[in-house]
């Protein structure tokens, strides 16, 4: 009991300022749904792997199994998928800058620079909009394991623990590996080094990860990173080529006629070395402005100023062509301007200040610089995109953060303390208000979509067709989504043909597709689908709607 009281003691204000910035995260996620659409594809995908883990096991290593093991447990909490997906959301808004906070305190960074920081994190663009969502649940497996060895004492075992988080963590983000056994090889060699090599400790770690290993198999074990190559090499192709081809749908056709049949990166390489050097530069480009968008553009405080509605998901995903409002960009300049004058003025006024905390932390250091290089490398090689750079940039806050802050010994809990917690409760925007994001996620059209169709309560064994994703994880078992994309180069009305849907979303983003504005017999079909049997059903004031089988429609009433 007494240990227990001296722990709250001494931790006592790490934990006050720990639950105002889970209240603050209460109020700023709020009214989520309003704000941030439901995303088909990579985060959706997650979720059902997650939530029919019983019934289909644990997906593929580089999967993200662990993250599918998350979505299965928040699953016990709700069983709406819809709500499941911003439970899900909402936790890791709220639990990232918490436990950023307990971690910089860990280290303990004096209370104001941990509390800035965090608290930026929490408003910030990487924390609300970035997209999809693994990377923040990685992140915050890596933060756990990080305060967790910044209890252990031996600088060896600190080591062991921080693999075995890398480890598990790769069951994440399967870049991760590469880090992993970066960081094994360190140990291994820091330990044997040192001659405090425990075989007995080092055995039950390595054999649980050998376990792990032998279940949930190799995260570099397939052809996904060649898969994410291709696609973003010609998110970049199209914006040189300035092509009416869509980087997703057109990616194989792409690649075929850059580089011809091939089948990996070093294939790419050789065949044109030339177009994959103009795409690591075209990356090396987006890389610093994408990052200053992600951690500088946040929800503003000071020049409050309107949204900009109805953005598309993957303009948000990938901030290619993505217009900001300048009063964001001006608060993000504001803040970057103002933590480059704080450094160089800290930097005078305490000279050795950087220096001794990069000797003290500099296996902590060692260990977050590791952790980067996956990410950084697949940045610079695949393409910049947020999620990617979530990693990166958020880690090498983190370091600057240790090798720059004044360490704080004095744990004593101050009476103004409570004023500022309060303060930046009523502080943080409350979404529901609109008036505190960039951007939005192409209004709730997704939700609003699945709402829609819910409301026809169909029971028979439905086919679903649109350009925006798998759209039966959020409507039951009996809807099977064939994506629009299979239908290629052939004519609509073969596709249709072979496929019999019953309902396809029509949307602007169907309609401007290529293979689907360039073809006659799908703009026929839109003009005479009564013909065909179907019936429009409205959705919102945009270019979305259903057409749906008039026989599915006989208990409801338009």
């Amino acid at each position: 009991m007494n240990n227990l009281k001296a722990f709250f003691e001494k931790h006592k204000v790490t934990l006050f300022f720990s639950l105002v910035l889970f209240l603050a995260g209460l109020k700023y996620s709020y009214g989520l749904s309003s704000v941030i659409d439901i995303g088909l594809h990579d985060e959706s995908a997650y979720l059902a792997s997650g939530v029919n883990l019983l019934r289909n096991g644990f997906p593929s290593a580089d999967w993200a199994p662990l993250y599918s093991l998350w979505y299965f447990v928040l699953s016990f909490f709700t069983t709406d998928n819809i709500d499941l997906y911003y439970f899900n959301y909402s936790l890791q808004i709220i639990f990232l800058p918490v436990f950023t906070f307990i971690f910089l305190r860990t280290k303990k960074i004096s209370v104001s620079l941990c509390l800035f920081f965090s608290f930026f994190l929490l408003i910030s663009y990487a924390n609300l909009v970035t997209w999809p969502r693994v990377s923040h649940f990685a992140m915050l497996m890596l933060l756990i394991f990080f305060i967790i060895t910044s209890f252990v004492k031996k600088p060896h075992n600190k080591l062991l623990f921080c693999t075995l988080g890398l480890f598990l963590t790769s069951y994440i983000r399967p870049e991760l590996f590469l880090a992993f056994l970066l960081l094994l090889v360190y140990t291994i060699f820091f330990m044997i080094r040192n001659k405090n090599f425990k075989l007995f400790t080092f055995l039950i770690i390595t054999t649980f990860m050998g376990s792990v290993f032998f279940y949930w198999g190799n995260p570099f074990g397939s052809g996904r990173s060649f898969h994410a190559f291709s696609e973003h090499f010609s998110i970049n192709w199209v914006a040189w080529a300035d092509s009416n081809y869509s980087s997703w749908k057109d990616t194989s056709i792409i690649i075929k006629h850059v580089f011809g049949d091939t089948n990996s990166f070093l294939e790419c390489l050789i065949a044109n070395p030339i177009a994959v050097f103009k795409h690591v530069a075209y990356n090396f480009w987006n890389l610093s402005k994408f990052g200053f968008g992600e951690f500088f553009i946040h929800s503003n405080i000071l020049l409050p100023t309107k949204t900009m509605q109805n953005e598309s998901i993957f303009a948000l995903s990938n901030l290619q062509k993505l217009p900001i409002n300048p009063v964001f960009m001006v608060e993000g300049i504001i803040l970057f301007l103002g933590i480059v004058v704080a450094l160089f003025y800290f930097h005078k006024k305490n000279p050795g200040l950087y220096l001794k905390n990069l000797t003290q932390e500099r296996q902590t250091l060692f260990v977050i610089l590791i952790s980067i290089i996956p990410s950084l490398v697949s940045s610079i090689l695949i393409f910049p995109r947020p999620h990617y750079l979530l990693v990166v940039f958020f880690f090498l806050f983190i370091i600057l953060i240790i090798i720059v802050g004044n360490r704080d010994n004095d744990f004593a809990f101050k009476k103004h303390y409570c004023i500022i917690g309060l303060f930046l409760i009523l502080l943080v925007p409350n979404k529901s208000v609109l008036n505190a994001l960039p951007t939005k996620y192409n209004g709730n059209n997704v939700t609003s979509t699945i709402i829609k169709i819910r409301k026809l309560n169909l029971t028979d064994k439905i086919k679903i067709t649109g350009a925006e994703g798998d759209y039966s994880i959020y409507l039951g078992d009996n809807f099977a989504t064939i994506s629009s994309y299979y239908k290629q180069e052939n004519d609509f009305d073969d596709f249709l043909k072979k496929e019999n849907f019953d309902i396809i979303v029509v949307t602007s983003r169907l309609i401007n597709s290529r293979i689907y504005c360039e073809d006659k017999s799908w703009k026929f079909f839109m003009k005479n689908y009564e013909d065909y049997g179907y019936i429009k059903i409205p959705i919102s004031k945009l270019p979305r709607y259903l057409l749906m089988k008039k026989d599915l429609l006989k208990n409801y009433s338009l």
